[in-house]
């Protein structure tokens, strides 16, 4: 609990010191307006994700095949809308990189091992493709 603790003082610290420093470097209302910016691309990525989430997972299960695809894309990328909607920069860096489809291509294997090492005692199995 306290490293828990310690990182999200850590965390404050850092998005502060980079807004100061980017403040500093561009002027306080770019620095805003980027703020804005972001929140409002991760607002829509939210919106389009699950639209777009819910499209794939009913395409897979009219083939007959198990959605775990579908559902890792469309969780990696709304959790990559709603770190753009939180100010920040390293949170704005962190759900680009979830939004870019290479990039959610790449994190996917690893997501699916750690889903598979969670679920091996279980009664679950997971598909990839």
């Amino acid at each position: 609990m306290r490293n828990l603790f310690l990182a999200i003082v850590a965390y404050g610290v850092v998005e502060i010191s980079l807004y100061l420093a980017i403040g500093k470097a561009i002027g306080i209302l770019p620095t805003l307006l980027i703020i804005l910016v972001t929140s409002i691309i991760g607002g829509i990525a939210i919106r389009t994700t699950g639209i777009r989430t819910i499209a794939n997972i009913q395409a897979d299960l009219a083939k007959g095949i198990m959605p775990g695809v579908a559902l890792i894309e469309g969780l990696m990328s709304l959790i990559g809308g709603v770190l753009l909607v939180l100010p920040g920069v390293v949170t704005d860096v962190l759900g680009l990189i979830l939004l870019i489809p290479l990039t959610r291509k790449m994190f996917r294997p690893l997501i699916m091992s750690w889903l598979r090492r969670k679920t091996k005692n279980r009664q679950m199995v997971i598909i990839q493709k």
